[in-house]
């Protein structure tokens, strides 16, 4: 099976669309304020977004499966440590004096005793879970993967999602970790088989077919949100929507387009948005909520589009163009 390198901007555009997702779900649970819908739409966001982002890693890891010898991956998980590990501890550990000198803003307080727990998933900066737990699911694939067992580690990766719902955890991250390997498994044979599968995605009544899904997991999500099962449904068709519609996308607008352009940039600065948000979120949320006393609604706002704003201004003129600073923020050593 030979792949080669190659740009799938559709991919590019769902990252964009889930870094967005991403913001707008801590956003609407800043204030505190309790409001039905805006846990209507949490509860939608979170039945499907971390999914995406889990699909897209392993849609362009497909480098796996050339990987030849001990050395070979090694070298693989040594880029994986620095692109996904390096920006977790930084942040975490930048994070954790601020998270207790600005506690008394804080839903919830921090217990430093517990910052041990960075080692096992649990980072002070909670978003950055998805670093950690991408990670372990990279390594353990890396480590037994061959052309030949694709579908078999897919097949168990389904069978493992499955399980993982059946129990609860003390530890959330291993649970994201067994739920989302399989998600990492699909975008990975979606990759390989992408040419053949694609026309699919372009198809009117698959996003007929997935829509109607997402919407009945959904349902039963809501009422049911401790049942992992159903968001195995809103997950794949959550994924397959965004996927549609990336594709619709790139197929319906040129690429002069404000459209186009905007969820691109998105997309190419998803990983920015995903370490930067969150700290600038909470930036906003002290300053609008807590010490100016503005309209919730507004204040909730502000959590979602400012930090998109700066994360992206911040990271394009000063993180991108000082070399440290993109090691050890974005994981970036190229």
């Amino acid at each position: 099976m030979k792949t080669e390198h190659k740009f799938y901007e559709e991919i590019n555009l769902i990252k964009g669309f889930a870094a967005v997702l991403v913001v707008v779900g801590h956003a609407l649970m800043q204030t505190g304020v309790p409001n039905v819908f805006f846990y209507g739409i949490y509860s939608v966001l979170y039945s499907f977004h971390m999914q995406i982002f889990f699909f897209a890693a392993g849609f362009v890891s497909i480098k796996m499966l050339q990987l030849e010898g001990i050395e070979g991956r090694a070298k693989y998980i040594g880029s994986r440590c620095q692109r996904l590990l390096v920006p977790y501890f930084v942040m975490g550990i930048i994070y954790t004096p601020l998270k207790i000198i600005l506690q008394k803003y804080a839903n919830l307080p921090y217990d430093f005793s517990t910052g041990w727990r960075i080692f096992i998933g649990e980072n002070p900066d909670g978003a950055l879970w998805f670093l950690y737990a991408l990670f372990i699911i990279s390594l353990c694939v890396v480590l037994v993967i061959q052309k030949s067992n694709v579908w078999i580690l897919w097949g168990i990766s389904l069978v493992v999602m499955i399980i993982s719902c059946m129990f609860t955890y003390e530890n959330v991250i291993v649970r994201e970790i067994l739920f989302n390997a399989f998600f990492f498994m699909s975008g990975l044979i979606c990759r390989i088989y992408y040419e053949k599968v694609r026309p699919l995605f372009e198809k009117k009544w698959i996003a007929l077919v997935v829509t109607v899904g997402f919407v009945v997991g959904n349902y039963f999500y809501f009422f049911d949100s401790a049942n992992y099962l159903w968001k195995i449904l809103t997950g794949i068709c959550g994924t397959i929507w965004f996927l549609c519609i990336g594709l619709w996308i790139t197929e319906t607008f040129n690429k002069q387009s404000t459209v186009r352009k905007t969820v691109s940039m998105l997309g190419d600065y998803s990983m920015d948005i995903y370490i930067f948000a969150e700290p600038i979120k909470v930036g906003v949320k002290i300053l609008f909520w807590s010490l100016l006393k503005w309209n919730y609604m507004i204040c909730t706002m502000l959590c979602f589009v400012l930090p998109i704003i700066f994360a992206i201004v911040g990271s394009r003129y000063v993180v991108r163009r000082i070399s440290f600073f993109k090691k050890i923020f974005l994981g970036d050593f190229s």
